[in-house]
């Protein structure tokens, strides 16, 4: 029977300042965080991951996560996903 490759999750964040314990987490591609290429990483090596968007901030999240999946959709336009 042949082996099987296991399912690959990522929890990627954006964050306002390296270094920092209470670092502010915000939208993909307008922080400090390099997403995009880790995306292009993540394709490069042929990974097929799930890919699950958490926003831990307190109030309204809604327009943060709109901002974090436009980010990723343009992105996979762009790798050709």
């Amino acid at each position: 029977m042949p082996a099987t490759k296991p399912a690959s999750r990522f929890h990627l964040k954006d964050i306002d300042e390296f270094g920092k314990v209470d670092a502010v987490e915000i939208p993909w591609g307008t922080g400090k965080s390099d997403i995009e290429g880790i995306l292009k990483e993540i394709r490069r090596q042929g990974i097929k991951p799930v890919i699950a968007i958490e926003y831990e901030r307190p109030g309204d999240t809604l327009p943060a996560l709109r901002q974090c999946i436009a980010f990723y959709e343009k992105t996979a336009v762009e790798l050709g996903g």
